[in-house]
């Protein structure tokens, strides 16, 4: 057993604290597990930890920000284990005669999952663990408020002497929803099936997934989490994570941006009309980028590799692309505009390019990407054998 599993292994049996595990593990010269798969799920066991609930609350965010996400490629579930008792609510909402309902849930510690409905009530499921609370009430644990249009559950803070935290599930009818937010913290949120003029999903130390959805405003945040978006599409879309990866498949939005750091950005099967894509010490890697509708493509990185293969490109193109101590592969049939070489295979250039083989007619679509240590490529599908 590494040194590492070992130091995480007293962690979890509470033979130490979250602090003392981060002390040890800074002090390891390590490198990166290749495998981390069965790395995704860490548990605090607070039956076991010295510091019990309370103290993992408070430590577990600077502890996964500053090592454990450094270890594990940042791809986890946080989890809190222990010997709770357990009760259920439902609650049930006809949501058939809302002409613009909205659903806002607020978690802590725990995860939400959004899924559709069989029917027309919008169902939410809550499963409350707590342990060492006697004589309470439900309104000890969360609130719950619907007055017509406006639909909101929220959980409450535990005070020094509770323990206890909630997993919640929403069943959402297909219609369209005029708002759906949902925030939580040290645990992920899974959306499938959403039909919304607006979502918002926000939460940290943890991972947001999102499938199968039509949203028009989308917006995604995370800190110490990857995102990972599927099936999706809408008009505006603002996606920011920190020291994780975002990936995306088979998505669509007139407006797409996308932020994080300390990870990579990978995208296959991709419709915008505009795109922007920032990371820092990560690659970006774009497969099959539609060009039919694009309009400008903006990739910037530091320490990372910027990679596009176009969804054949048949419309003119400008081409800005800046790279220091890397190469740059452009592709595609261009007239060099500043560059005293004519290929286009270069190292530590800055390439000022348009391409020479299409009409005058149309706009045309500027790329812009520029990194750091890094290369850049740009292949067109239809030359790739």
């Amino acid at each position: 057993m590494k040194e590492q599993d070992q130091i995480l292994e007293m962690l979890q049996k509470g033979k130490i604290t979250v602090e003392e595990a981060k002390e040890l593990l800074n002090a390891l010269d390590y490198e990166e597990p290749i495998n981390k798969k069965n790395k995704n799920v860490i548990s605090f066991d607070v039956d076991k930890a010295k510091e019990g609930f309370q103290g993992i609350e408070k430590s577990v965010n600077d502890f996964i920000k500053t090592t454990f996400a450094t270890i594990f490629d940042k791809d986890f579930t946080f989890q809190i284990k222990g010997k709770f008792d357990l009760f259920q609510k439902l609650f049930k909402v006809d949501v058939s005669n809302m002409k613009n309902p909205e659903l806002f849930i607020y978690n802590r510690n725990g995860s939400v999952q959004l899924e559709e409905s069989d029917d027309d009530e919008l169902n939410i499921n809550v499963k409350v663990h707590y342990k060492n609370m006697e004589n309470f009430e439900e309104s000890d644990f969360f609130t719950f408020e619907n007055d017509g249009e406006h639909i909101s559950f929220k959980s409450k803070k535990p005070s020094e002497n509770e323990q206890f935290y909630l997993e919640v599930v929403a069943q959402i009818p297909s219609r369209e929803f005029s708002n759906i937010v949902v925030d939580t913290t040290n645990a992920p949120i899974f959306a499938e099936d959403i039909f919304a003029s607006k979502l918002d999903l926000s939460t940290t130390n943890g991972k947001i997934i999102l499938e199968d959805s039509n949203v028009d405003e989308l917006s995604i945040t995370t800190s110490n989490g990857p995102i990972n978006i599927e099936d999706t599409k809408g008009s505006v879309a603002n996606v920011k994570s920190s020291n994780s990866k975002i990936i995306m498949e088979d998505i669509s939005f007139d407006d797409f941006k996308g932020t994080t750091s300390n990870g990579k950005i990978n995208g296959e099967n991709l419709d915008f009309s505009d795109l922007n894509l920032h990371t820092s010490n990560g690659s970006i890697l774009l497969e099959n980028l539609s060009t039919d509708r694009l309009k400008k493509a903006s990739l910037k990185s530091s320490n990372g590799d910027l990679s596009m293969e176009l969804g054949s490109l048949r419309r003119r193109a400008n081409f800005d692309l800046a790279t220091t101590s890397g190469r740059i592969n452009l592709n595609i049939p261009v007239e060099m505009k500043s560059n005293s070489q004519k290929d286009t295979y270069s190292y530590n250039k800055h390439i000022v390019a348009s391409t020479t083989h299409f009409e005058e007619e149309g706009n045309a679509i500027d790329f812009v990407l520029a990194t750091a240590n890094a290369n850049i490529n740009i292949e067109d599908n239809k030359n790739i054998d």
